[in-house]
């Protein structure tokens, strides 16, 4: 990274930190909506919080990069304050942890009956058979039958994919 970009992205990163204190969001979400690493944002955060006025003078300018700046403050903390700074960022983590595994077992929930039912279905023509027996059946497949091949594609196709770079079979 040359000189002047990373002047901009500690610009950036103080002024990011500065706000985030006043934030619920994850310092990585934060992080990620500027277009900066999450590790220099927690130096930004740090040098204020902890940091002199001289050295929150420095950060604000980009002077020193953040890392620097960061790394000679936490060799000031107390163990107290390195525990309060390691408490909030656990706390972060868990709560994107436990939305992630939300996520998942949402996701699971959906995709497991859907491909063992999928797996179980008689030959097409036998579906066709008794969709087309009752005009609720027809419309509802019609209007998702598209959307539901598609992602089917996509689906197969990625898991394809995953398989193939881990060196297993997706046949299998």
């Amino acid at each position: 990274m040359k000189r002047h970009e990373q002047i901009a992205a500690a610009k950036k990163a103080y002024e990011v930190a500065k706000k985030s204190f006043n934030s619920e969001k994850t310092t990585q979400a934060l992080a990620d909506e500027a277009g900066i690493s999450r590790t220099i944002l927690t130096y930004a955060r740090t040098v204020i919080q902890y940091g002199t006025e001289e050295e929150n003078k420095i950060a604000a300018k980009g002077e020193l990069s953040m890392q620097v700046l960061g790394t000679q403050i936490r060799k000031r903390l107390t163990p107290e304050q390195v525990i309060a700074q390691r408490d909030r960022s656990n706390a972060a983590r868990e709560e994107v942890t436990i939305e992630r595994d939300q996520f998942y077992r949402i996701i699971w929930s959906q995709l497991k009956p859907a491909i063992d039912n999928l797996s179980k279905m008689p030959d097409a023509d036998s579906v066709v058979s008794v969709v087309k027996a009752n005009n609720v059946r027809e419309n509802t497949v019609n209007q998702h039958i598209q959307a539901a091949r598609a992602w089917l594609e996509e689906f197969a196709y990625a898991w394809e994919q995953y398989q193939q770079s881990k060196g297993g079979n997706a046949n299998a």
